[in-house]
């Protein structure tokens, strides 16, 4: 059973008359250095249907590549319970058990991924989905939704890591840092722009407001002065009356004072 220290695996090179050659390095765990013409080399471990990648050797200790070689078998076995609408439904719990309370807020947030991840990668492993693969499924997905899809399958990622299913899930912050840039930000379609001459009239239409605000003050202190006026003329009126009755009356009381004297 042959076992190359890391000395003996760094001399290890591609045959100059193949574009690669396979290098077994510890046959217990079935680790093979798999060096290629162009001078890249690969840790990989050898299954029944081929090789399965572990890792470049510039990026991987020995150490690490030997650790991942023993447990692929128990991680691969995890990673085929660990599919995405597995994953999905074990965080619904979660967030909000399946009580007849929260069955519209389980419909709502099942909403926010149904479209853009579930629909697309659901019946996938977590550990096959890599970044592009996420981001060719949010192809067409605005900043905000994107957002929010992402929050979810982030949480998701956690569940499985903290279950073994998958190593490394720094990806899913690299895309919620650059969600500005990666994705449209959201159209208000339902507000229209306002035109020079939409402008121009709503200005106006203002203007003409407050000169309409004006002419009611005028019309109102119009009317009282009006009501003013009118009441003087009725008070004189009434003044003028009165005293043409009192001529009257003395008039009347004159002729019956002359009568009275004639008799």
């Amino acid at each position: 059973m042959a076992t190359l220290t890391f000395t003996q695996v760094k001399k290890l090179k591609c045959p100059n008359d193949k574009n690669f050659k396979a290098f077994s390095i510890d046959s217990n765990c079935s680790l093979y250095l798999v060096c290629f013409s162009t001078g890249t080399k690969l840790y990989k471990k050898r299954i029944k249907t081929g090789y399965a990648t572990l890792g470049n050797f510039n990026e991987l200790s020995l150490a690490e590549a030997r650790e991942l070689a023993t447990n692929y078998e128990k991680e691969s076995s995890l990673s085929k319970q660990m599919k995405i609408n597995y994953l999905f439904n074990e965080l619904l719990d979660l967030r909000y058990p399946n009580t007849k309370e929260n069955q519209n807020k389980r419909r709502k947030y099942k909403n926010r991924v149904s479209k853009w991840i579930l629909d697309k990668i659901g019946d996938k492993f977590i550990s096959e989905v890599n970044k592009d693969e996420l981001l060719n499924a949010l192809n067409g997905a605005n900043l905000e939704v994107s957002q929010r899809a992402l929050a979810i399958y982030r949480d998701m990622l956690k569940i499985a890591k903290n279950k073994g299913a998958i190593n490394d899930i720094s990806f899913i912050y690299e895309i919620l840092e650059d969600a500005t840039l990666l994705f449209p930000k959201p159209q208000t379609g339902h507000r229209k722009i306002i035109t020079s001459k939409i402008k121009h009239f709503l200005l106006k239409n203002k203007r003409d407001k407050n000169y309409i605000k004006q002419d009611r003050k005028s019309i109102n202190l119009i009317k009282t002065l009006s009501f003013f006026q009118l009441f003087l003329l009725n008070l004189e009126c009434i003044l003028q009356y009165k005293i043409k009755l009192q001529m009257v009356i003395i008039c009347i009381y004159g002729v019956s004072g002359c009568i009275i004297l004639d008799f």
